[in-house]
């Protein structure tokens, strides 16, 4: 199965920074409402996001993957 990294965005408005939200292939993922990034001393970022799933292009157009066993390697 293909994926695709995600980018961490920092959002900007008349030069005053905004917040955080994230991009695939530096296009701006839709219908992020909320974004919280948590850090500790031993562990890596981690970022919450909270999306709304609303209107027929999110819920109608639902895809479907098929995750084969042992297909998936990071």
């Amino acid at each position: 199965m293909k994926t695709k990294n995600i980018q961490l965005v920092r959002l900007y408005e008349s030069g005053i920074f905004k917040g955080f939200s994230l991009a695939v292939d530096e296009e701006l993922i839709d219908e992020v409402v909320e974004s919280s990034i948590k850090t500790t001393p031993e562990g890596p970022l981690e970022m919450t996001v909270k999306f709304a799933l609303c209107g027929q292009d999110v819920i109608g157009d639902s895809i479907r993957i098929d995750i084969e066993p042992n297909a998936v390697t990071y």
